[in-house]
């Protein structure tokens, strides 16, 4: 277990106010963290983040304290996190002028999602850690549709 990773895990924590939408992996429970919406050309695409760590992060919430921000699940508080995370990009695409006379065509993306590259940067108190370029460990594109998972194992 590292304590170091919660102040990062804060940061995505912080976004979103309430419940966390949750996401069954074969990693376990992902608890989404962040979204960001890219437009490339004429195809919009929804990134999600889900941390994954078995079921560590379901439930789990960050309180703010006299004492500073903390994290809790069912009354216990977490001061350590797992050793790595699993953390679940997924990217879904669409054209961006969609209607009913432009469907999507299927596999619209698959020359730019299928070349996708990752990399990690923890922040830390006082100081960032090292950028590093990162594999994903399984990469998933079910029925060649507009959605695809990027399963990221990143140590913390």
């Amino acid at each position: 277990m590292v304590g170091g990773a919660s102040t990062a895990l804060a940061v995505a924590f912080a976004s979103e106010a309430g419940k966390k939408t949750e996401k069954r992996t074969t990693y376990g429970t992902g608890v989404e963290t962040g979204f960001q919406f890219v437009r490339y050309h004429d195809t919009c695409i929804l990134f999600q983040a889900f941390f994954v760590s078995g079921d560590f992060f379901s439930g789990l919430r960050q309180v703010d304290t006299p004492a500073g921000r903390q994290f809790e699940k069912n009354k216990q508080v977490y001061r350590t996190f797992p050793d790595s995370i699993i953390v679940d990009v997924q990217a879904v695409d669409l054209p961006c002028d969609i209607s009913a006379e432009h469907l999507p065509a299927p596999d619209m993306a698959v020359g730019l999602l299928g070349t996708l590259s990752f990399g990690t940067n923890w922040k830390a108190n006082t100081r960032d850690l090292q950028l590093r370029a990162v594999v994903p460990t399984k990469v998933e594109h079910p029925n060649h549709g507009i959605r695809w998972n990027y399963f990221l194992e990143i140590p913390a």
